[in-house]
């Protein structure tokens, strides 16, 4: 099911022009995104160049590389879309992309007292990022 009609939703169309299904989110990722779509996630987000490159595993060497290219890898490309997929399930419980945001950067103590966005380096840890935002969402606070 895609919802579009949420603060998720919309970022995502933002990103991707259209809702994503989970079917083309694996083929995008295995062919690897277009770096156009960091790009795109970069202008939803105040200031944040230099650490969503980090946040992805990127260096900005490779990443003009990557520009020069015109594409992520597959492992870049999944990092990138873990994030993605994250934002978009913040942006859907707190209400809009830029709660979201401001939700990912700060220490959560149900993460150890670490960032969501740190956590959201590994698939293990975005797991327990998505587990916290279900939580939330079902009003649960601890």
């Amino acid at each position: 099911m895609m919802l579009t009609n949420t603060a998720g939703g919309e970022f995502m169309t933002r990103i991707f022009g259209h809702p994503v299904t989970l079917v083309e989110a694996e083929q995008l990722v295995t062919e690897g995104l277009a770096t156009e779509v960091l790009e795109k996630f970069e202008s939803c987000l105040p200031r944040e160049k230099i650490k969503s490159i980090s946040w992805i595993g990127l260096s900005p060497r490779t990443l003009g590389r990557r520009q020069f290219q015109g594409r992520l890898n597959a492992v870049e490309s999944d990092r990138l879309f873990r994030i993605l997929s994250l934002y978009q399930q913040a942006a859907d419980v707190f209400g809009s992309i830029e709660a979201a945001h401001e939700w990912m950067q700060n220490p959560e103590i149900s993460l150890g007292g670490k960032t969501p966005i740190a956590c959201a380096a590994t698939e293990v840890g975005g797991k327990r990022v998505e587990h916290v935002l279900v939580r939330i969402a079902d009003g649960v606070f601890t």
